[in-house]
């Protein structure tokens, strides 16, 4: 199965409110014995209902508001980790950066890969513009990458339904 991804949109989506300073945390002793471990992929594919028929853009706008709401509750996703240069130890910066939301589109049919393995097609659909989210990775890259796919490859209409593709650090 191949298939090239194009990515239509990539925007920043920071917490809806940031009342609170930036601060750092240490992460805990596990993650430091697993410091290689990074940055989960996963796969979510929604089917609508029969009849429903939502334009594309109302989705994203409301998948991007409801994701600037939860980062409020979920404030390290909106983060970043970085190694400290006096003891090389990995800390969690709180500071609001947000996450990256992605709107992607490509002719492979999802219905194909129903019982899929992990592969190169894999690591090509979910993708993290700009990003190389393995060792050593960058105090800038984003902790959570969110990618929309319309399952309907006309954008104007989402009444099929939609994929998600997220990517996450695994330490957060």
């Amino acid at each position: 199965m191949d298939g090239e991804v194009v990515l239509t949109t990539v925007s920043t989506v920071r917490p809806a409110s940031c009342e609170e300073e930036p601060r750092a945390e240490l992460l805990n002793e596990i993650d430091h014995l697993l410091w290689r471990v990074g940055y989960f992929k996963r796969i979510l594919i929604y089917k609508t209902d029969d009849g429903i028929n939502v334009q594309c853009s109302d989705v994203f706008d409301q998948l991007k508001s409801s994701l600037s709401q939860a980062l409020v509750y979920f404030r390290p996703f909106a983060g970043r980790v970085r190694v400290r240069d006096d003891d090389s130890l990995l800390e969690l910066i709180c500071n609001n950066e947000g996450a990256q939301f992605v709107e992607a589109s490509t002719q492979v049919d999802l219905n194909a890969i129903k019982d899929f393995q992990p592969s190169n097609f894999f690591s090509k659909l979910v993708q993290t513009p700009g990003c190389d989210p393995k060792w050593p990775w960058k105090a800038e890259y984003p902790l959570l990458f969110v990618q929309v796919r319309p399952r309907q490859e006309n954008r104007l209409q989402c009444y099929e339904g939609n994929a998600f593709f997220i990517t996450f650090y695994a330490k957060v």
